[in-house]
């Protein structure tokens, strides 16, 4: 999944964390000590202040964290590669991001490899984001999931009001607040984005998670 807009980082650093512990940093993708692996597996950025890491991970829950160096501020997208086939393979990705109007929207972009179709819920939240005191929440979530083509292919406000509510609900997909969005859909391989507002142009702190149901990748027959 990715955030993104106009305005880039131009200068930043990008954080792998679990739980309070940094596992990597990085500044510029070039001097980290896997540039090479990064170059040879097709995932080095366009350009060389931008960061990037590569780690082989152990199941689990990870927070990739995105800040402008010093007094640097903008938009930027984070994005994060399954580089391996098989299990253990990426269950879900979530995003948190301050969810303003026009171009400054959340972003979520995903794809869908293999030639089989997946299962994958997409939520909106704001109501339940944990936020520290002072901050204010996404009062009222949006999502809009679009094909790669552009072509939208379905709208959410409340979760509730979704006509599959009841197979959200067998799923556990049901987020912590009525006002939250979510799309459940069986989606085939190609690239999809959910764009994530607030209803009425409201702003706020927003998360948008991405949640594949159908027990990992896919792999050609």
């Amino acid at each position: 999944m990715s955030s993104a807009a106009s305005d880039v980082y131009k200068r930043q650093t990008l954080d792998l964390v679990s739980g309070q512990t940094v596992i990597d940093s990085n500044d510029n993708w070039q001097q980290h000590p896997d540039a090479q692996t990064i170059a040879s597996i097709g995932y080095d950025p366009d350009d060389p202040l931008d960061a990037a890491i590569y780690a082989c991970l152990a199941p689990g829950a990870y927070t990739a964290l995105l800040k402008g160096k010093g007094d640097a501020n903008g938009i930027g997208i984070v994005e994060v590669f399954d580089a391996d086939v098989g299990t253990p393979y990426l269950f879900a990705i979530s995003t948190r991001s301050v969810v303003d109007t026009v171009h400054k929207v959340a972003i979520g972009g995903f794809i869908i490899e293999g030639d089989q179709s997946k299962d994958v819920a997409i939520k909106g939240r704001g109501p339940s984001v944990a936020v520290p005191e002072g901050v204010t929440r996404l009062s009222d979530p949006q999502l809009v999931l679009y094909d790669g083509t552009g072509a939208q292919l379905e709208f959410n406000n409340n979760w509730g009001d979704a006509d599959n509510a009841a197979a959200i609900t067998a799923a556990g997909m049901e987020p912590g607040d009525p006002l939250e969005s979510v799309i459940l859909r069986n989606l085939a391989p190609g690239a999809y984005t959910a764009i994530m507002s607030g209803v009425g142009g409201t702003t706020g702190v927003g998360i948008v998670e991405i949640i594949d149901l159908s027990g990992g990748a896919v792999e050609p027959q």
